[in-house]
């Protein structure tokens, strides 16, 4: 008799259980991976669309892998040297390394937490370089596609959802703000997530998408001045 699953890097099941024979993992914590994607109707959407046999996936993967070459070709070179907002980020996000946990950055006209933090974490691993100082940016931008993906689709269909991942993508001012270390790029994908969940939740009614979407909400507000606006 055969298995009822095709054997299929499309189907998330067998991709799941594909890696935790090749990796030897214990089979209660297969059984567990498995009930969170069960669980996680978002996220199964998101796996359908994006690996599925079909011309929408690949020109979402196609978006996605030329935001990620448009956001970090020549990261740390291009633009050349530090601009004096990135180098006020770098400094207190070395504070931060050196113990100094804020919540609210004076210097530099005051700044929110999340980016410096997010540096700190690329100082910690990559050094003292521009490249550390940039990196947040350019990794938060690229998920940005996937996000807008999934809000579009929400909202206008697929179709509409590839053209908007594909005008993030290629677009000068989100290219842009994805290669230097400015916090502002933080505020689309947190924004976007926002009303990606809070749709689901409304049609689903249910209430931990719903909280979900308020505690995604609240921490825009350590991301960017500009939320303070919505």
């Amino acid at each position: 008799m055969n298995h009822p699953i095709t054997p299929s890097l499309y189907h998330p099941i067998t991709f799941i259980f594909a890696v935790c024979q090749k990796s030897s993992i214990d089979g209660r914590f297969q059984f567990a991976i498995l009930r969170f994607w069960k669980r996680c109707a978002l996220l199964q959407k998101l796996w359908r669309d994006f690996f599925g046999p079909s011309h929408t996936g690949w020109a979402l993967l196609l978006a996605l892998l030329t935001a990620v070459l448009t956001r970090f070709y020549q990261l740390g070179d291009a633009p050349p040297g530090l601009y004096r907002d990135e180098a006020f980020n770098g400094l207190d996000a070395l504070a931060v390394l050196e113990g100094q946990h804020a919540i609210f950055f004076t210097a530099n006209n005051g700044r929110e937490p999340g980016y410096i933090y997010l540096t700190a974490v690329a100082i910690s691993i990559l050094g003292r370089t521009p490249l550390a100082v940039r990196i947040s940016a350019a990794i938060v931008g690229s998920l940005t596609t996937l996000v807008i993906y999934g809000l579009g689709k929400s909202w206008f269909g697929r179709q509409t959802a590839v053209y908007a991942a594909w005008i993030w993508a290629i677009t000068l001012w989100p290219i842009h703000l994805s290669r230097i270390g400015f916090r502002t790029i933080l505020l689309p994908i947190i924004l976007g997530l926002v009303f990606w969940i809070g749709t689901e939740a409304y049609r689903r009614k249910s209430i931990r998408l719903w909280a979900l979407a308020g505690a995604v909400y609240g921490l825009a507000f350590y991301t960017y001045l500009a939320i303070r606006f919505t």
